[in-house]
């Protein structure tokens, strides 16, 4: 019998079926997969290891089903809060557009309010060159003119007598005579 027909005629064999044609430590590792002979139901085929493993293996796939259907579950909730939160931004999106729209409108009635202001500015100044212009050439233009030069002829005047005057009574001759006049 040949070395690879026997050890498939091992692999076949149960711990206990091995114990009576093959001297086999019960703690060791035959098949180097991490389960003693001893509990090993085939401890010469790695790919079978008893009874215990079954059990751990089944409670292993519970336990991936168990947090794969949890990970579904939180995979759902969080598709939801996506869903939310892009409905809120749509939401935030509107109104920063309305506001924006709104503030477009303000600021175009600002625009408005300063044109015409600015037109007003200039029709007064256009009108104030006018009168000027009429004044030159009309009767009671001249008459203001000649009254304006007179009236600052006048005050200007004015000014000079008051500070002569002021000049006199601060003298130290008006005083005396005051003094004499007054007590």
């Amino acid at each position: 019998m040949k070395d690879s027909q026997r050890k498939a005629m091992f692999a076949k064999m149960n711990y206990q079926q091995l114990r009576r044609h093959v001297r086999i430590s019960p703690y060791a590792d035959s098949d180097k997969d991490g389960i003693i002979n001893k509990k090993d139901c085939k401890p010469f085929n790695p790919k079978e290891q008893g009874f215990f493993h079954d059990l751990q293996v089944k409670r292993l796939k519970r336990i991936e089903e168990k947090l794969e259907t949890k990970r579904e579950q939180e995979q759902r909730k969080l598709e939801d809060i996506k869903d939310k939160l892009n409905e809120k931004r749509n939401i935030a999106n509107k109104k920063l557009g309305v506001k924006r729209l709104e503030l477009k409108q303000k600021q175009a009635v600002i625009d408005e309010i300063k044109r015409e202001k600015e037109q007003t500015q200039l029709l007064k100044e256009a009108n104030k060159k006018t009168k000027e212009e009429l004044d030159k050439y009309t009767t009671t233009g001249k008459i203001k003119k000649g009254a304006k030069f007179v009236g600052g002829k006048l005050a200007t005047g004015s000014v000079a007598l008051l500070k002569d005057t002021g000049k006199f009574l601060t003298s130290k001759k008006s005083k005396k005579m005051f003094k004499k006049i007054f007590g």
